[in-house]
């Protein structure tokens, strides 16, 4: 039942980083009263429903595949506090090298 209706977590994220991106370009063209950071907040917003839904749908039950979970944090934390989305994209991209790293061992 997870792996199945855990895709519609995967969908959603998706559906969630178009519209994101759809915001950012609206904001960059000036036809949008939204600023970069708040457009960037669906951006984050979708990249920590994604992380989640492959934690749940995959990771969980491998080894080493607990790095999603902080990922996944980190991003809505992003999403959520409205920071700058370059800091919180790093810290992603360094918890998932660090879960390559430890999947490898």
């Amino acid at each position: 039942m997870i792996w199945g209706y855990g895709h519609v977590v995967y969908f959603f994220a998706g559906a969630l980083l178009a519209a994101g991106l759809g915001a950012t370009f609206d904001v960059i063209n000036h036809h949008s009263q939204l600023t970069t950071d708040q457009a960037g907040q669906y951006v984050a917003a979708a990249v920590a429903l994604y992380f989640a839904g492959l934690w749940l749908v995959r990771d969980r039950f491998m080894p080493g595949g607990w790095p999603l979970l902080p990922a996944a944090t980190l991003a809505l934390w992003g999403a959520v506090s409205g920071i700058a989305l370059w800091p919180v994209a790093a810290l992603c991209l360094a918890t998932l090298v660090l879960r390559a790293w430890l999947g490898a061992r």
